[in-house]
């Protein structure tokens, strides 16, 4: 899921910058910003547990 967002995310950021731009300075900009602030570390969490062989789990509050 992590991998399919970021591709949608990512083509208005490449092909297309002025909507990029008005989707992050409009009504709904938190949602974007939210999943590019949180998504490095969920990422990683997720690749160690791949690792690992363990599910790892990190509390919302640690992403801030």
């Amino acid at each position: 899921m992590n991998y399919a967002i970021s591709l949608a995310l990512s083509s208005p950021a490449r092909y297309h910058p002025k909507d990029w731009r008005a989707l992050l300075d409009g009504h709904s900009a938190w949602l974007p910003k939210e999943y590019l602030r949180a998504t490095p570390q969920q990422f990683l969490a997720l690749i160690a547990g791949e690792i690992t062989g363990r599910i790892i789990q990190r509390p919302y509050s640690d992403l801030r």
